[in-house]
């Protein structure tokens, strides 16, 4: 089973999205949000395949949140645990 650490950035970036869908959006759209993180994060330490693209950032890797807005960039460190860096909304300029 794969280990995922959290940033505290991405910690941060996590909640800033939660409490903009929740101020903005239907309350559902807020537990979409929470419920695809977990789902995304069980998958990778699960070892399934979860379709990710090259990050703009060297050795990084991103992970789109189909369909909402939304995506996580991550690093895989040299004993294989990821590392999430950052969870940003698509129209945000990175990096």
């Amino acid at each position: 089973m794969a280990k995922i650490h959290w940033t505290q950035e991405a910690y941060s970036n996590l909640a800033q999205a939660i409490s903009f869908v929740e101020a903005n959006h239907p309350t559902h759209w807020a537990e979409n949000l929470k419920s695809t993180v977990r789902e995304l994060q069980e998958k990778i330490e699960r070892n399934e395949i979860v379709p990710r693209r090259k990050g703009r950032v060297s050795r990084t890797e991103e992970i789109d949140f189909i369909p909402l807005p939304f995506f996580l960039v991550i690093r895989v460190n040299s004993v294989g645990e990821y590392e999430i860096i950052a969870l940003l909304h698509k129209s945000q300029k990175y990096p």
